[in-house]
């Protein structure tokens, strides 16, 4: 046993052996020629569908024919997704400096009237963009920003990054909204989300559903914020802003405002006297009252192809029909220089010479540019008188043509200032046709004209109001679709461009527009 330890076995050397490598089988084509053949495959439409599926599906799981499985392929295989944070050739940061610095040059050079406020809410941007916490809101002015730049320079993969960081604002502020509680008063940054959210909708051309969602959303949060808290900074701007808008919006849904009540009526204005514009917001939020009165649902055309009922009582609405007109021609007296439209915006007719002089008048109006936005700006406040006095006067003589027995003096009286208002409008809107006006400014004059689609009290001038909506159209440009959808039609998509046409005429401010089309 001791000799086994002592003399251990000597160990077998190992011999080395070669690991056998698999060796890779030379390419039956040089490379050169494989991009030749690829390119002339892309080249060739009919090469491409006949290209191969990269995942074929079985007999059994096919849900479409394989002709449909290889065009879709082709389309995919051409396609290159645009990136999520680094769009094509530009730095993100730089469009949303860009967008804010051009929306204060605009609202604060722009030339005013003495009779309206210049105060707007894109002036207060900048503080709201460097102080919120918000992720939603700066991916809103994101999407808004890289919409401008991409439908200014024609940029697909721009315009694609847009609606994707619009979708992501629009998730996030659904989130938001599931958590706030009826005690919640929203701030700032929370009422302009939305409204950002509704700007983009609108200046993209999507569907008029989704602007309107976003704009009820603005009225929703502002009346949660209630008539003390939109007196004053920038909610009290939205709110001065949004309240015309909800005031035309009522009237053609037949519905009572939500600021309507005597609260909202007084509460917002202590600090501050109405300018021209308010005090003509403060007749409009009462005419859906009168109609009410009436008791004929429906929207502003229904109203007027509905006869009124005959167990009404129409006397309380003619007293406040009566009481509002006075009203109206009070202001007429006060501000007679914003009751003048302009045909021609300074060409020395119709009227125009006295705008033209008015915007000389002003220190900061030299250019001539800014004389003919000054012009515009008057003819935008003109037709909104006119537009008022035409649905009062329009009311009146569809109380006293069927429930008086009144002289037809008295209803042709009604009758002939309501046809006066009505070719105002129309041979106003045939002036605009006439000049190279940017689709923006345009749009902030539709909103008269259709209300002289659904009131006009001569046939011929409802057809001549339609006709001209549909010539606007091709000029308008991406909004067409929100007048082609919404004006035309009845209730209740025919509502929908009150909201949205005030949306514009507060949005595109005081005669110029986001980007010019």
């Amino acid at each position: 046993m001791t000799e086994k330890i002592s003399k251990p076995r000597t160990r077998r050397k190992r011999e080395n052996q070669t690991s056998d490598l698999p060796v890779r089988a030379k390419p039956s084509a040089p490379k050169n020629d494989l991009c030749n053949a690829e390119t002339a495959c892309l080249n060739s439409p009919k090469a491409v569908l006949d290209m191969p599926l990269v995942h074929p599906l079985s007999s059994a799981d096919r849900r479409y024919s394989s002709s449909v499985e290889r065009a879709v392929t082709a389309i995919r295989y051409h396609y290159r997704p645009p990136a999520f944070n680094q769009p094509s050739r530009i730095v993100p940061e730089a469009l949303d400096t860009a967008l804010i610095s051009h929306l204060v040059d605009v609202t604060t050079k722009s030339v005013a009237l003495p009779e309206i406020s210049n105060i707007h809410w894109f002036q207060h941007m900048p503080h709201l963009y460097a102080t919120t916490s918000q992720p939603a809101f700066k991916g809103a002015l994101r999407a808004v920003s890289m919409g401008c730049y991409g439908k200014t320079h024609h940029d697909p993969s721009m315009l694609v990054d847009s609606y994707r960081w619009y979708r992501s604002s629009l998730n996030s502020q659904l989130h938001s909204y599931s958590q706030i509680q009826d005690s919640h008063t929203p701030t700032a940054d929370e009422i302009s989300l939305p409204l950002l959210l509704a700007v983009y909708c609108l200046y993209i051309g999507m569907d008029s559903t989704c602007s309107m969602d976003n704009w009820n959303a603005v009225i929703k949060l502002l009346y949660m914020a209630g008539p003390v808290k939109c007196a004053t900074g920038l909610t009290g701007d939205l709110f001065h802003g949004v309240r015309s808008v909800v005031a035309f919006q009522a009237i053609c849904l037949g519905q009572p405002a939500p600021f309507s009540p005597p609260d909202w009526m007084e509460i917002p204005f202590r600090n501050k006297s109405r300018d021209a514009r308010q005090r003509l917001v403060d007749v409009e939020l009462m005419i859906p009252a009168c109609m009410q009165m009436l008791q004929v649902d429906g929207d502003l055309r229904t109203f007027f192809e509905t006869e009124i009922p005959a167990d009404v009582d129409p006397e309380p609405c003619r007293v406040l029909i009566q009481r509002l007109l006075q009203d109206v021609e009070g202001w007429a007296l006060e501000y007679p220089q914003l009751t003048v439209m302009a045909n021609d915006y300074g060409n020395g007719e119709d009227g125009a010479n006295e705008m033209l002089t008015l915007a000389l008048s002003k220190p900061n109006a030299n250019a001539v540019e800014d004389c003919l936005m000054l012009a515009r700006n008057v003819a935008l406040a003109a037709t909104m008188y006119v537009n008022t006095r035409l649905i009062l006067n329009a009311l009146m003589h569809k109380i006293e043509l069927e429930t008086s027995k009144a002289p037809p003096g008295i209803a042709s009286k009604y009758y002939n200032t309501a046809r006066q208002c009505t070719r105002e409008i129309l041979c106003n809107s045939t002036s605009l046709a006439k000049r190279p006006i940017p689709g923006g400014s345009l749009l902030r004059f539709v909103a008269p004209l259709v209300t002289v689609a659904s009131v006009a009290p001569a046939p011929a001038d409802l057809e001549e109001a339609r006709a001209m909506l549909k010539s606007w159209l091709p000029r308008i440009g991406s909004r067409s679709a929100i007048i082609e959808l919404n004006a035309l039609a009845r209730a209740p998509s025919g509502c929908t461009i009150s909201g949205i046409i005030g949306l514009h005429i507060y949005y595109h401010g005081r005669g110029r527009t986001l980007c010019r089309d």
